[in-house]
């Protein structure tokens, strides 16, 4: 009977290991999905406010080049 315990203890122990090392694996792809549409967007983001600053500045130099 106390070696079926510490059978049992063991295949718990193998069993919480096996979903810590599953929810690790997880934890990164979501992680590491999310960093790349996250970075993805934000570069976007980033490009469109440029152009828009860059259109406003080449605007207010052509004004000042009429006037």
């Amino acid at each position: 009977m106390a070696g079926s315990t510490a059978q049992y203890g063991s295949l718990r122990i193998k069993i919480a290991v096996y979903i810590l090392i599953g929810a690790l694996i997880f934890s990164g792809v979501i992680f590491f999905v999310l960093s790349y549409y996250l970075n993805k967007t934000l570069t976007e983001s980033m490009e469109n406010q440029g152009r828009i600053v860059a259109s406003s500045i080449a605007e207010l130099a052509a004004e000042k080049l009429i006037e």
